[in-house]
């Protein structure tokens, strides 16, 4: 099967391409990182913002995928504080954008990489059961995309599953996290002797 991944040269983004050739797909992957192109042989890029409706549009219709893997997203918690708006424009406004952009094609599987971020603080093991709390920028935005996502599924345009995914960790095709505002790269490059310390603030809340 042809699979669009929107955000694919990203740290998941790769992985998951990676494991799409390795499994005999094709991948067409969307990013908006000027001149970057893929490591993977054949794999082609188109270098667009996933707010624009136009060019995700033609891709979508040139590309022809038989489903959409949604990871184009603006992911650090910190600066979601200081930028809300980039953060809910990108996130939901560029997740409509693309929902747009299928309109024109039969209804296609669509699945959304979203955030544990959702659930807000919660002490324990959590599960989907438990209430969406976010509290952050980030989650928030994300929360909301995951739900316009949904009420469009209901439409019958598309089918649609979110994966709330925590703190991934690991490397595809020698690439790996290199973000060390995230905690795993921050862990390995402490250990790696790459920095001095990793810091954790702990705060205890109530369960739901």
């Amino acid at each position: 099967m042809r699979v669009l991944i929107t955000g694919g040269l990203g740290f998941l983004g790769h992985a998951l391409t990676c494991q799409l050739v390795a499994g005999g797909h094709e991948a067409v992957v969307l990013s908006s990182r000027p001149g970057a192109e893929s490591p993977l042989e054949g794999v082609q890029v188109v270098h667009a913002d996933i707010r624009d409706r136009d060019t995700l549009t033609q891709t979508l219709l040139a590309a022809a995928p038989d489903g959409v893997c949604h990871l184009a997203a603006l992911t650090r918690v910190r600066d979601s504080f200081a930028a809300p708006l980039a953060y809910y424009d990108v996130n939901v406004g560029g997740t409509a954008s693309l929902l747009h952009a299928l309109t024109d094609l039969a209804p296609l599987p669509v699945v959304f990489a979203s955030t544990g971020a959702v659930y807000g603080v919660c002490e324990g093991r959590i599960g989907e059961h438990w209430p969406t709390l976010p509290t952050n920028p980030y989650g928030a935005s994300k929360l909301a995309a995951e739900q316009l996502l949904a009420y469009h599924a209901e439409t019958g345009a598309i089918a649609a599953v979110t994966l709330r995914c925590f703190n991934v960790s690991g490397a595809a095709g020698g690439v790996g996290d290199g973000d060390t505002t995230r905690i795993i790269p921050k862990a390995v490059a402490v250990a790696a002797g790459r920095a001095d310390m990793l810091g954790i603030k702990w705060r205890r809340f109530s369960s739901p």
